[in-house]
């Protein structure tokens, strides 16, 4: 991002939101999927990611799980798909992200909320709605950019 905005000379706002800046965007939204799940599996070796060269799938993430069963290592993976999130209604874009597409069953949503939302959300409530709502995938993940801290010089 900083590279783009030097490259560019626009501010943070102007590069986040140029079409340009869709692909890192995307690998940083699979990144972040790859960590979540990381902290919360049991998988000794970690998850890797990667951006395919053709989309979909916006994102692939994998690790390398023991099978006991086959006296041996396998590799699972998993899909992504990415949606930003700019403003209006969270539900109303996840909808329409996934409206009429099929997906992978263990494909991944990732929202990834834009530095322009200013919203608070309430995760518990959020999560409810998303069960009440007939959608193709079951695993929803929300993330966004962080904080930009300026350099001290």
């Amino acid at each position: 991002m900083a590279e783009f905005q030097q490259e560019r000379g626009v501010d943070f706002q102007t590069a986040w939101s140029h079409r340009d800046m869709k692909r890192n965007k995307e690998i940083y939204a699979t990144a972040m999927a790859a960590l979540c799940i990381q902290q919360d599996a049991a998988e000794k070796y970690g998850w890797w990611f990667t951006k395919p060269l053709q989309d979909p799938p916006d994102g692939i993430i994998g690790a390398i799980v023991e099978d006991k069963t086959m006296g041996g290592n396998i590799i699972t993976i998993r899909e992504i798909e990415v949606v930003e999130y700019i403003e209006g209604s969270l539900l109303k874009t996840i909808r329409d992200k996934l409206k009429n597409k099929s997906y992978e069953p263990n494909t991944i949503l990732v929202c990834l909320l834009s530095p322009k939302t200013s919203e608070v959300f309430n995760f518990p409530t959020l999560s409810e709605q998303l069960k009440k709502i007939e959608l193709p995938l079951s695993h929803i993940f929300l993330t966004f950019h962080g904080f930009r801290i300026e350099p001290s010089l």
